[in-house]
Protein backbone atom coordinates (compact mmCIF):
# COMPACT_ATOMS: atom_id res chain seq x y z
CA UNK A 1 0.00 0.00 0.00
CA UNK A 2 2.97 2.19 -0.05
CA UNK A 3 3.73 2.17 -3.27
CA UNK A 4 0.18 3.59 -3.47
CA UNK A 5 0.80 6.37 -1.36
CA UNK A 6 3.80 7.38 -3.22
CA UNK A 7 1.93 7.16 -6.92
CA UNK A 8 -0.68 9.93 -5.24
CA UNK A 9 1.98 11.88 -3.89
CA UNK A 10 3.03 11.94 -7.20
CA UNK A 11 0.31 13.05 -8.99
CA UNK A 12 0.06 15.97 -6.46
CA UNK A 13 3.52 17.08 -7.09
CA UNK A 14 2.57 16.83 -11.02
CA UNK A 15 -0.56 18.58 -10.75
CA UNK A 16 1.04 21.44 -8.80
CA UNK A 17 4.15 21.41 -11.15
CA UNK A 18 1.87 21.99 -13.89
CA UNK A 19 0.00 24.67 -12.47
CA UNK A 20 3.28 26.33 -11.76
CA UNK A 21 4.44 25.85 -15.12
CA UNK A 22 1.06 27.42 -16.87
CA UNK A 23 1.50 30.41 -14.28
CA UNK A 24 4.95 31.14 -15.17
CA UNK A 25 3.87 30.64 -18.91
CA UNK A 26 1.61 33.45 -18.85
CA UNK A 27 3.28 35.85 -17.33
CA UNK A 28 6.52 35.09 -18.65
CA UNK A 29 5.27 35.92 -22.24
CA UNK A 30 9.14 33.48 -23.36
Amino acid sequence: MVIKERMVKMKKVMLLHGVNHNMFGKRDPK
